[in-house]
């Protein structure tokens, strides 16, 4: 069996596919049902897909399972916005959990996107064209990398149980149709699509679930979106999203861009208990933050305090009792005075001890008496550099 290397950015039904074709197999289901070890597999786009199987018939060619679901899915990606639990991943590396292959693939209808340019640039490197993951997502309209419109192919279910098309064929080619050029406010788009990206290449741990709602309601509510318990501003809200986001004169037939017409949709899984539509956080995220890198930021600012960095009316408002068993009174103050410093750190690249006292005289002094260990953690004392004195001329 001839294994084929994965490429950038492919996904695991392009690689499938790829290594049916290049070890001559008529029938798709017959190689995913040895690949999955199911001797009863009648189709390739709905066979269950059991990760473990995968590495141990492979050989661990394409790395443990753990690297296969973060390199060839976007379930790592959806970790990454708090759409996809650790439980539920650790559950598929472990194979007591399987997910079908169409569904590792599609985004509830079958349709498969591709830029013209990857195509072109693909087949000249490779020889070959692949499916790209980013292409897929129901938020990307352009290719990040050449900024072309993606062409659309719509397939039938039915006819991917035995084959599955690759980008460069004919019947995807004579058949796709062109994304629409008249949306609105593309550079909206670009910057949606060029946060995406970000998204997939990251490879650090992902913070969980709870912290990631509660870094998107703590930015909501600084942005006077939310009520310090959590409710919608109604308002606020609409107001903010007709600055915000484009109207456009395209109706899409993917369900997560719906939300042009109820941008309430957006906060899907954030204020409510209701399960976000997959991806639909990179949109939320990109107008809240504008940068990954800011979100995560942000995350990793999140966990080191222990508290959401707007907890301070939050606080204020619930009444808290502060760490030792001080007042609540005392406790909003401590935080307070934490968040000038939290607030001072974001906005400087390195931030300094010494101009923190120049800029923020009173909250240092107050954190340096009563909260010393905390102000040490965020801002340490500079090591001292010691010069060593020569006691005697040395000469020549």
């Amino acid at each position: 069996m001839i294994l084929p290397e994965p490429l950038p950015d492919e996904n695991l039904a392009s690689l499938l596919t790829r290594l049916a074709r290049l070890n001559g197999y008529q029938d798709y289901c017959d190689v995913v049902g040895w690949l999955f070890r199911d001797r009863k597999a009648t189709s390739f786009i709905d066979m269950e897909v059991s990760f473990p199987a995968f590495h141990e018939v492979v050989g661990g060619a394409y790395g443990p399972p753990e690297n296969v679901i973060r390199n060839l899915t976007n379930l790592g990606a959806q970790m990454h916005l708090g759409d996809v639990s650790l439980t539920e991943l650790q559950e598929l590396e472990s194979g007591r959990l399987t997910r079908r292959l169409g569904d590792l693939t599609f985004f509830g209808t079958t349709v498969l996107s591709f830029c013209r340019s990857c195509v072109t640039h693909d087949i000249a490197t490779h020889g070959f064209s692949y499916w790209h993951r980013l292409h897929q997502l129901p938020i990307t309209l352009c290719c990040p990398i050449h900024g072309d419109y993606l062409a659309r192919f719509p397939c039938q279910r039915s006819r991917l149980h035995q084959f599955f098309p690759l980008p460069g064929d004919a019947v995807v080619r004579a058949n796709a149709v062109l994304e629409s050029t008249r949306v609105s406010q593309p550079a909206f788009w670009f910057g949606v699509e060029a946060l995406a990206g970000n998204l997939f290449a990251d490879r650090s741990v992902a913070f969980d679930s709870g912290r990631i709602r509660e870094v998107l309601l703590d930015q909501l509510r600084v942005r006077g979106l939310l009520t310090a318990g959590g409710r919608l501003r109604p308002a606020e809200f609409e107001a903010a999203c007709k600055l915000s986001f484009p109207q456009s004169s395209v109706e899409f037939d993917e369900a997560i861009l719906r939300f042009l017409g109820n941008p309430k949709q957006l906060l899907h899984g954030v204020t409510d208990s209701d399960q976000s539509p997959p991806f639909l956080r990179v949109i939320l995220i990109y107008w809240l933050f504008g940068e990954w890198a800011a979100f995560k930021e942000q995350c990793c600012w999140s966990s080191i305090l222990g508290e959401p960095l707007a907890s301070v009316t939050k606080l204020s408002v619930s009444g808290d009792v502060g760490r030792g068993g001080v007042s609540s009174d005392e406790s909003v103050i401590l935080l307070g005075h934490r968040q000038v410093c939290v607030d001072y750190a974001m906005e400087h690249p390195n931030p300094s001890r010494l101009e923190f006292l120049k800029n923020h005289y009173r909250s240092f002094r107050w954190l340096l008496h009563r909260d010393r260990s905390w102000l040490d953690s965020l801002l340490p004392v500079p090591p001292k550099h010691v010069v060593q004195l020569e006691l005697f001329e040395q000469v020549a």
